[in-house]
């Protein structure tokens, strides 16, 4: 039945605006069902509920925007978007699934219209939302039109606006935030203490050691493009081992040259019973620590250490995501 499919309830929709009342009158509204915007201009929908960035899951195209000039052999059909009367046309794609591409002078305009238009369609938020282009306008748009977001992916492919790019970073809702932006070689956050639940800076260059010790994540992951010194690793554990930080349970960031000696200065590291002990933590991250060594913070919590081979460092922080304890291993 076509209320099973959200493609086909979309195309339905555009279709008149009888047909649109219709789909809203549809009850059938599958709890896992949850919408997104990506960095492709398109909303798709997803049918398993969001566990994390990186987590892979089925989800299907339901509507797309694309700047008017893109498109050269005249469309078929005008369809009323909200407000808005577009070309537009349905694409049949290899696996016989079907959208819509609708196409805009403006085509970051048009992605918050098809994403206004689908999330009232389904009386559905957004779940995850990628920002590419005109940062603060959609942040803007985004903390207008719902009071959470789950997933918040800001990116820059070209570089972006200080004020604007740090102002997005600041003030947007999410509980997991993914950066890849290549700023200017002068920019700095400030004021960095987001509350989340998962942060990855990727190609973030001018992320520094602060920034980490300010945002309140329980997990943060820093890829390789931006490496840190021993000293400033020291400055991140012990910063943690005098009580900050509480939430924080693991961070994974790579360093120039790794020198336990150097970033463990001043830290007093306790020799644990020997052995194996795996670690499950958030969202997806498993490891396996081959030593007893261990720090410890001010009021007794423990948190295992290890180093891999292309010097990236791990810190993680007992108990795991089970409750399993350091001790359990023994």
């Amino acid at each position: 039945m076509v209320y099973k499919y959200p493609n086909f309830r979309v195309i339905l929709s555009l279709c008149s605006q009888r047909t649109n009342t219709i789909v809203k009158n549809i009850r059938h509204r599958p709890k896992s069902l949850e919408f997104a915007t990506f960095d492709s201009n398109c909303v798709k929908v997803a049918t398993e509920q969001f566990e994390t960035m990186s987590d892979p899951k089925m989800s299907i195209t339901v509507i797309k925007a694309i700047k008017t000039s893109k498109y050269y052999f005249g469309p078929a059909e005008t369809v009323l978007v909200g407000r808005h009367s577009v070309p537009a046309k349905v694409i049949n794609t290899w696996n016989g699934n079907h959208y819509i591409i609708t196409y805009w002078e403006d085509e970051d305009f048009g992605l918050r219209m098809i994403a206004d238009y689908i999330c009232d369609l389904f009386g559905v938020d957004l779940t995850y939302a990628t920002i590419r282009n005109d940062h603060r306008r959609m942040l803007d748009w985004l903390l207008n039109r719902q009071s959470f977001l789950k997933c918040l992916d800001i990116r820059a492919q070209r570089q972006a606006n200080d004020e604007d790019f740090q102002y997005v970073l600041l003030n947007n809702n999410s509980e997991f935030l993914k950066i890849e932006a290549r700023m200017a070689r002068h920019f700095r956050l400030k004021n960095f203490d987001n509350k989340l639940e998962f942060v990855t800076f990727s190609k973030c260059h001018w992320i520094t050691i602060e920034n980490l010790m300010t945002v309140d994540a329980r997990r943060i992951e820093v890829s390789k493009e931006k490496v840190f010194t021993n000293e400033e690793l020291n400055k991140f554990l012990k910063h943690w081992i005098n009580g900050e930080n509480p939430r924080f349970k693991q961070i994974r960031l790579y360093l120039k040259t790794a020198n336990e000696e150097t970033y463990f200065n001043g830290i007093n590291v306790v020799e644990g019973t020997p052995g194996v002990r795996q670690y499950k933590g958030l969202y997806g991250f498993n490891i396996f620590i081959n030593h007893g060594a261990y720090i410890v913070r001010i009021d007794g919590t423990k948190a295992s250490f290890g180093v891999s081979a292309n010097d990236a460092f791990i810190l993680v922080v007992w108990p795991d995501s089970t409750g399993r304890t350091y001790e359990s291993f023994d």
